[in-house]
């Protein structure tokens, strides 16, 4: 198992997360203490030998993660006329 692209992949949630989440810490924590519990289960399952965890496939699926972080989260502040307001951002969604 490749420790720092494993690393990368936390990191990558953890940020698209506090983005997500920007001025919500309860979210942040509550979002961050499950991505830390998923990325434990595989840590478990690739120590202890399990032969149907899959390591590519988990690291697959920790940046779909924070891709949907990423493009699919809004949070929208309450405004003064009761409507909640959302201002877009631009941001790259181009695959390296």
């Amino acid at each position: 198992m490749s420790a720092v692209r494993v690393r990368a992949a936390y990191r990558a949630v953890l940020r698209a997360q506090r983005v997500a989440f920007r001025d919500d810490l309860e979210m942040i924590r509550a979002s961050q203490t499950a991505a830390r519990a998923e990325f434990d289960k595989g840590v478990v399952s690739f120590a202890s030998g399990d032969p149907d965890y899959d390591m590519e496939k988990g690291l697959e699926t920790a940046h779909e993660a924070a891709q949907f972080f990423r493009t699919n989260i809004v949070q929208a502040p309450l405004n003064e006329r009761g409507n909640y307001e959302v201002s877009a951002e631009r941001i790259r969604t181009d695959k390296k």
